[in-house]
């Protein structure tokens, strides 16, 4: 009888390795040794029946927990494994719902500290931030170089060079803007530009390029826009020069403020005039602070981290020549 039992049972054992068959040969010795202790095949030997009880409760018992202890084990790897597909980014980028979902984790990732206001956390950062951005700019160095145009007038020229990459989201075309603005000051019936630009070069990729140029005035501010269509790069070097007339009688601030994130900024200040000329640097809405190197005729200052869109910094000029004169 055990020996046919044992015939029908090598094939199974042959697929499987020895460590894979181990539970199924202890399950199978158990029930034998079971059957032969609780019942009546070995009645004339009491002592082999307590023997078999025996054997099969150690077998059988080992190999329940055995199962229990592996599926505990499995559940918690496939549990894993589906986790890792679900919150995969193969998986993400393929969903439609990726603006609930990050909502969801917004709200249990505030709730704790700021539950009346993790949904306008989340409106302004998917609004502002995210959803209006086509592109982001890396290492941006803007270098300026300060000298009197006509001193008498209180006139000073600003000679802006910057260089920058633009990242853009993909390689569809956008359109890439720069913004100037100047104040229109009203004086005895005239209007006065504080600011006058000239754009001296411009390039892409070092090649150079002639952008739009499209001026208008807007409540009481003129805005020198240049815009570029840029496509087909995974990134966009470009360098652009631009010259600044200013009169410090109507203004005498220079700013600058991100329309993007920026990852990394530096400012460079020659100036020139230090003498009649002084430069104050004041940071802009920034999260981190500037490191700074100054000395009496150069400034420079450096944000080693991600500027978000409105930050930024303001340079104040202050006109020492015209308020002492000579």
């Amino acid at each position: 009888m055990l020996r046919q039992l044992w015939q029908k049972f090598i094939p199974i054992f042959a697929v499987f390795s020895l460590r894979s068959a181990f539970p199924w040969i202890m399950l199978i010795v158990g029930l034998i040794a079971a059957i032969f202790g609780f019942s009546s095949l070995i009645d004339g030997c009491p002592n082999w029946q307590e023997i078999c009880k025996w054997i099969s409760n150690i077998l059988i018992v080992s190999v329940i927990i055995g199962f229990i202890s592996s599926y505990f084990q499995y559940k918690g790897i496939y549990q894993k494994n589906l986790f890792d597909v679900i919150y995969g980014k193969e998986f993400l980028k393929k969903r439609n719902d990726i603006d609930s979902i990050w909502s969801n984790v917004t709200e249990v990732l505030f709730e704790s500290k700021f539950p009346e206001i993790s949904n306008e956390i989340f409106d302004v950062i998917n609004r502002h931030y995210i959803k209006k951005k086509e592109y982001y700019v890396s290492n941006q160095t803007i270098v300026l170089t300060v000298k009197w145009h006509d001193k008498v007038q209180g006139l000073v020229e600003i000679i802006e060079e910057t260089e920058f990459n633009v990242i853009p989201k993909n390689k569809s075309k956008f359109q890439f803007v720069n913004l100037f603005t100047s104040e229109v000051v009203l004086k005895e019936g005239k209007a006065f530009e504080c600011c006058h630009y000239e754009l001296m070069s411009y390039s892409i990729n070092d090649k150079d390029v002639s952008p739009r140029q499209d001026p208008k005035t807007l409540k009481n501010v003129k805005h020198f826009f240049l815009e570029v269509d840029l496509e087909n790069c995974e990134s966009y070097k470009v360098k652009r020069t631009i010259k600044k007339v200013q009169n410090l009688n109507f203004d005498c601030t220079v700013g600058f403020k991100a329309r993007s994130f920026i990852n990394k900024l530096r400012l460079q200040i020659f100036n020139e005039i230090h003498d009649d000329i002084k430069i104050c640097f004041m940071p802009r809405g920034v999260l981190e602070e500037y490191k700074v190197k100054e000395r009496k005729d150069f400034f420079e200052c450096e944000y080693d981290g991600l500027l978000l869109p409105k930050q930024g910094y303001i340079l104040t000029l202050l006109n020492t020549y015209k308020c002492y004169g000579t």
